[in-house]
């Protein structure tokens, strides 16, 4: 169910204009990983839950292990990408504009993306 409506709230983004604000890339961001999550990690539990037994090798073991870890770890740093942002817009809400505030959005976001990818 909660995969639907990822997928609908997915669609819907795809569809609407560009990201013009810091807190629609965020969102975006965070849509992408919650689809990552529910489509990686929530089959594959299933799947074990039912049987108890795996059956994939252990080359799958282990890209499955490592999709699982880069799911979550995205999670996790798109979550505080916007605990970032929501800090550095109340303490500076005064000295800095939107562009310095979309830029530095990107470059949490850029960081985020190389710390998961040097694990």
């Amino acid at each position: 169910m909660s995969g639907k409506a990822t997928s609908h709230i997915f669609a819907f983004q795809l569809a609407e204009r560009q990201v013009t604000s810091r807190l629609d890339l965020l969102k975006r961001h965070l849509n992408y990983t919650d689809l990552l999550v529910i489509f990686v990690y929530v089959p594959s539990r299933a799947c074990w839950l039912l049987t108890y037994d795996w059956r994939g090798g252990d080359f799958l073991c282990r890209l499955v292990k490592m999709m699982h870890t880069v799911a979550f770890q995205s999670s996790s740093n798109v979550i505080v990408c916007i605990a970032l942002d929501r800090l550095f817009s109340v303490f500076s809400a005064t000295r800095h504009s939107p562009d310095k505030a979309n830029r530095r959005i990107r470059i949490m976001l850029a960081a985020g993306d190389g710390l998961l990818s040097c694990k």
